[in-house]
């Protein structure tokens, strides 16, 4: 599999948003953030090394962890893309009409 794409910039990755990204998607818009596996864990609810194992593909989250993670993201401005190339993009929320 790909590694996914990641942008911050304002333009539109092909396909449809999506609320179920990858391990590798969600290590990438961690990255972007600038935030640690502890931090999103913790904005998540979750625990660290159940987001450890989620990032490496190691064991199938729940929907909840999952829902939780994506949300948490998502809040923070990220949006996930599983088109012909798994994106990551970052629109910060203040960049965001209402």
């Amino acid at each position: 599999m790909q590694s996914p794409t990641m942008s911050s910039e304002n333009r539109h990755p092909v396909g449809p948003p999506t609320d179920t990204p990858t391990g590798k998607q969600i290590a990438a818009a961690r990255s972007l953030l600038g935030m640690t596996q502890r931090e999103l864990a913790r904005a998540s609810n979750i625990a660290q090394g159940t987001l450890a194992t989620l990032e490496t593909g190691k064991r199938t989250p729940t929907k909840n962890n999952l829902a939780a993670v994506v949300q948490a993201l998502q809040r923070r401005g990220i949006r996930f893309y599983n088109g012909d190339s798994p994106t990551v993009q970052h629109v910060p929320p203040d960049s965001i009409l209402p």
